[in-house]
């Protein structure tokens, strides 16, 4: 079975060594609309496109023309203010067993 995770308009795939291009993705149909470099035009199902044994992204693949893995890694620059507050309590750590709550003293002339 193949992996298609990249499946947009403008990928490219490589059915039994001839090269098509991805025109549509209609997902909520399952369906691809593949164009061919003579013009020709057709639908295929992306199941279809998954099980076949010689499909295959062509190197050209990517639609934005980047290549896989060529992202700059992520930092906490990327992050707003407020998520990086969030993500620092997240990985505090914390007592085993859970937070405990603190035991407050008696209040003076309090009866209870």
């Amino acid at each position: 079975m193949t992996s298609l995770p990249d499946l947009a308009p403008g990928t490219a795939l490589r059915i039994n060594s001839v090269e098509w291009t991805a025109e549509e993705v209609l997902p909520q149909v399952g369906q691809v609309v593949l164009s061919g470099g003579d013009g020709e035009r057709q639908t295929r199902s992306i199941r279809w496109l998954m099980h076949h044994p010689h499909c295959r992204p062509a190197k050209s693949g990517h639609p934005s023309g980047r290549r896989e893995g060529a992202q700059q890694p992520v930092t906490t620059r990327d992050l707003t203010e407020d998520q990086v507050k969030r993500a620092r309590l997240r990985a505090r750590p914390r007592p085993r067993g859970g937070d405990r709550l603190p035991v407050q003293a008696p209040v003076a002339g309090a009866t209870g």
